[in-house]
């Protein structure tokens, strides 16, 4: 049979379609045994998806045509087969194959946007679905990661999930923290990243800064190595983006971030004290530090004098060591005149301070 044998009858292969992912769930509902599948039909089902994906992916011996990506696009959509067979409920109930090819069949739609689906997929139901599979076993819970990834590299969704989904972010932190399979919690990790990397979400990044950066926080000090190192890393470049700027001040104006990259300063691997060690420099180098980092820096003070020292003299294997070592000697020289850099620059009776922007353009130059 050819694998485009529904060409002239999408209507009837939309029906066809639905009425297997019924049986599926039909079955599982019906027996007490859940171990019990009727495999005729999830084999139908793997077959019959494996066919779809083709359309997209092409086949040895049959090029892709657009019409006909178009066709099966738009009943997909217009269906609702897509939505169904993104249901976490549903995938888990698929054969391992039928699920793997979900996630490329998804990406597909997302990307050539036919029948609208991207617009669809930034709604707040769908991304919602896709975030609950996390909590469904690995490879369920990786092929709703990934479609969610395909969601959110659009920029309307990933400010949409930012403004609107504050459970849902808690969710993937929760599961990039503490879930007991790495490759899970790795990939949560990767959407947090994306979401906070977006080069379209600065403005949304900063006005939904308060329960984005509390609950980061947690990633910080995540008992998980990996987590706590990758999370350290997408937090470095955020703040070290120039587009960023504004989030980068807010962020090193908050006493409790503060603490939070001292903690992590104290632990043994040097990689992760490394890490922490580029988002301490932030801190330091900052000329106009807040009153209550200002005192948390002095008290300080010479622990991190020593600190700084220290780790300059062990980090032998540093990449581009010059660079690093006037970073060192900047820290270490601004450490030591604190306070005397304080009274320079407090401002004078007018209070003609550069524009806010400027500030933050300074730093950036510094660092």
């Amino acid at each position: 049979m050819s694998v485009f044998f529904w060409k002239h009858d999408v209507t009837s292969l939309g029906a066809s379609l639905h009425k297997l992912l019924n049986d599926v769930m039909d079955e599982q509902s019906s027996d007490d045994d859940e171990e019990t599948i009727d495999f005729d039909v999830n084999a139908r089902v793997e077959r019959l998806i494996g066919k779809l994906l083709h359309v997209y992916y092409g086949a040895p011996d049959r090029p892709i045509k657009e019409d006909e990506c178009k066709q099966v696009g738009e009943m997909l959509v217009r269906t609702q087969v897509m939505e169904r067979l993104i249901a976490p409920g549903l995938l888990v109930q698929l054969t391992f194959q039928a699920r793997k090819s979900v996630a490329p069949l998804f990406r597909a739609l997302v990307h050539r946007n036919i029948a609208h689906f991207a617009d669809t997929v930034c709604q707040v139901p769908l991304m919602t679905r896709l975030v609950q599979g996390y909590q469904y076993p690995t490879d369920t819970a990786l092929v709703c990661g990934s479609m969610l990834r395909d969601c959110l590299e659009r920029p309307e969704c990933a400010q949409n999930f930012l403004v609107n989904m504050t459970e849902e972010f808690k969710i993937l932190v929760e599961t990039a923290a503490n879930h007991k399979h790495f490759e899970v919690s790795s990939d949560a990790l990767a959407n947090i990243g994306l979401l906070l990397t977006h080069k379209h979400s600065v403005q949304t990044l900063l006005e939904e800064f308060d329960h984005v950066f509390t609950e980061y926080q947690k990633l910080l000090l995540s008992s998980n190595y990996a987590t706590q190192r990758h999370a350290l890393q997408i937090l470095s470049k955020v703040l070290l983006d120039p587009a960023n700027g504004a989030v980068m001040m807010k962020y090193i104006s908050k006493k409790e971030h503060l603490k939070t990259i001292l903690l992590v300063l104290r632990h043994r691997s040097d990689a992760l004290r490394m890490d922490a060690f580029h988002i301490l420099k932030i801190f330091i180098a900052n000329p106009n530090k807040t009153p209550e980092i200002e005192a948390l820096l002095m008290r300080n003070r010479d622990k991190l004098l020593l600190f700084v020292k220290t780790f300059a003299a062990s980090s032998h294997g540093v990449k581009h060591k010059t660079s690093f070592l006037a970073e060192i000697r900047l820290l270490v020289f601004t450490l030591e005149h604190m306070e005397q850099t304080k009274r320079e620059l407090e401002p004078p009776a007018d209070d003609s301070r550069p524009p806010k922007k400027q500030q933050t353009a300074t730093l950036v130059q510094i660092l």
